[in-house]
């Protein structure tokens, strides 16, 4: 019983190293590919840039880029940093700062303009990432 034991757990330990070696062979080997400035991460930005005023889905994304939903949304971290819709919120709100500047807009306007559906979301957005209310950033504008 105890031989049995010792094979078993032997044969175990090679297992483990079997799959250490493959896992290593395919990081040095078969690495994720990395998206080029001129290919799919570009054409993904672009496509947020451009339709930051709508409502933007990871699948969305996903089918601009070719590729299933768990799959961009890896890759899309490891080229920016950030997942998706951290992104596209980024961008949202770094638009609305531009747009602030415009005496002629509100701040519902603006909230608008960048793609919230409700104000109170974007001014919780805006003020997590900028540090003061829309309004209270308008005003240090003006």
């Amino acid at each position: 019983m105890r031989r049995y034991s010792g094979w078993r757990a032997s044969g175990q330990r090679g297992l483990r190293s079997l799959s250490k070696t493959v896992r290593d062979f395919q990081d040095e080997h078969c690495p994720l590919p990395r998206w080029s400035p001129n290919g799919t991460i570009k054409r993904v930005l672009e496509y947020v840039e451009s339709n930051l005023d709508k409502n933007i889905t990871l699948t969305e994304l996903a089918r601009v880029a070719n590729m299933s939903l768990y799959y961009f949304a890896v890759l899309f971290r490891q080229s920016t940093g950030l997942s998706p819709h951290r992104y596209v919120l980024s961008k949202r709100v770094e638009r609305a700062k531009e747009l602030l500047h415009d005496p002629k807009l509100s701040v519902l306007d603006v909230s608008m303009n960048v793609g919230f559906e409700h104000q109170n979301n974007f001014a919780r957005a805006f003020r997590r990432m900028i540090g003061v209310s829309p309004t209270e950033f308008k005003r240090g504008c003006v």
